[in-house]
């Protein structure tokens, strides 16, 4: 008969454990999602001009949506707060999040009203997109998320992740899940109203590349995170990310020598 050797088992044993540590899982995400209408173009119009486009595609956006989307399809149970209209654009978004596997029961859904779109314009020549952003209406009110929808929202969940939008009603949600214990992760993509208050309360902070030194005011990017790392005392580390170049990052941990 053939036997199991000792390192197949300890292995297995293993793959075994990982697979039920990430059953449990869940990541809560709060943020703004849209309808994405990417147009590339060969070259970015001038005023007044007429181009064609050489292709166009219509998918969901917004930086929570394509978060979970990623999380989800790695296998992992995620959960989505925002608002959208009872627009078609609304229940496009909301189809296609539940086909990838995101838990949409608690997004408010507004009567009447529209969905937020970005239409965005893929230059195929500096390989840069620009975007014009078209908000939803009408506006998410923090009077309209219950504490009782709060607790639901956040029952089991792992971590929450938060993309800067809707921060006067989202900071409802972030003070709860750190009074839960839960590490909260920021995704900041430029300043915004409300997105300070959020960053405090950061177990993890992941930025575009322009915020570190448009939010600081430093001079060089090395500067801007130290300066970061000072006004986050609660942030692990912080990540910027620079496109083609990578990232850069500051561990808070490695810093402190328990990395």
């Amino acid at each position: 008969m053939a036997g199991t050797s000792p390192g197949g088992s300890q292995s297995e044993d293993r793959d075994g454990s990982v697979v039920s540590e990430l059953s449990r899982v869940c990541v809560v995400g709060c943020g703004g999602l849209c309808i994405d209408y990417l147009a590339a173009v060969t070259a970015f119009p001038h005023p007044d001009d007429k181009i064609r486009s050489t292709s166009l595609e219509v998918q969901g956006g917004g930086n929570v949506g394509n978060t979970l989307t990623a999380i989800s399809r790695l296998g992992l149970s995620t959960r989505i707060f925002t608002k959208l209209a009872d627009d078609l654009l609304g229940k496009a978004m909301i189809a296609e999040l539940q086909a990838d596997g995101v838990d949409t029961s608690h997004v408010i859904v507004g009567s009447g009203g529209m969905s937020p779109s970005t239409y965005i314009i893929v230059d195929q020549q500096t390989n840069t997109r620009t975007c014009i952003h078209t908000p939803g209406a009408p506006a998410l009110h923090p009077s309209e998320l219950s504490a009782a929808a709060i607790a639901s929202l956040l029952s089991g969940a792992t971590l929450a992740y938060f993309d800067g939008r809707l921060a006067d009603t989202t900071i409802k949600i972030c003070q709860q899940a750190v009074a839960l214990g839960l590490p909260v992760l920021v995704d900041a993509e430029k300043p915004r109203d409300g997105l300070d208050e959020l960053l405090a309360h950061a177990t993890y902070v992941v930025v575009s590349e322009k915020f570190p030194q448009a939010w600081t005011g430093e001079g060089t990017l090395g500067a801007a995170l130290l300066a970061m790392a000072g006004r986050l005392p609660k942030a692990r580390f912080i990540i910027v990310t620079r496109g083609a170049a990578g990232c850069a990052m500051l561990d808070r941990r490695v810093a402190a020598g328990q990395g």
